[in-house]
């Protein structure tokens, strides 16, 4: 009998996940979160953090074996 009640209570966790979703997606529509990464991104361009790519591309062309002196 409790495996019976711990599959019930995944399924509703599960039910649970989907209607989070749902909620986001609407949000999605309504413009709220658009607004929010817009904001997110300007102020990301402001620190700085834009630049965060570029790393990632070193550390692929460090892997690949070419050398950061020839780079800079």
């Amino acid at each position: 009998m409790p495996e019976d009640v711990k599959l019930k209570s995944s399924t509703e966790l599960h039910k649970g996940e989907i209607s989070k979703r749902e909620r986001e997606r609407e949000q999605h529509k309504g413009g709220e979160m658009k607004e929010k990464s817009k904001q997110q991104r300007e102020e990301n361009i402001q620190v700085g953090e834009h630049r965060k790519g570029g790393k990632m591309k070193w550390k692929r062309q460090r892997h690949k074996g070419e050398n950061i002196e020839e780079r800079n």
